[in-house]
């Protein structure tokens, strides 16, 4: 398998048009991609070499605290039932 440096992950943002300025929402799986060297580091340095100062990189994350479910607020799961006070 082959190590995935910065420079090939900068390579392959640029061949699918990202440019600096552009917005771009990320979501993926660290394993699929392959041996990153550096990690999510090494991609997260590379999206921002890419889209620059002036660019927008989006993420989004999973907050398992609390849910809402049909506009209700669902403790998610016991140990955060027990040490939550909502």
């Amino acid at each position: 398998m082959k190590t995935i440096i910065k420079s090939d992950i900068v390579s392959a943002l640029k061949s699918v048009g990202l440019q600096n300025g552009d917005s771009v929402m990320v979501h993926t799986s660290l394993g699929q991609i392959g041996y990153v060297c550096g990690g999510a580091q090494t991609i997260i340095e590379a999206l921002i070499d890419v889209v620059g100062q002036n660019g927008t990189i989006m993420m989004p994350t999973q907050s398992w605290r609390m849910v809402f479910v049909s506009g209700k607020l669902m403790k998610h799961c016991m140990l955060m039932e027990r040490t939550s006070k909502i």
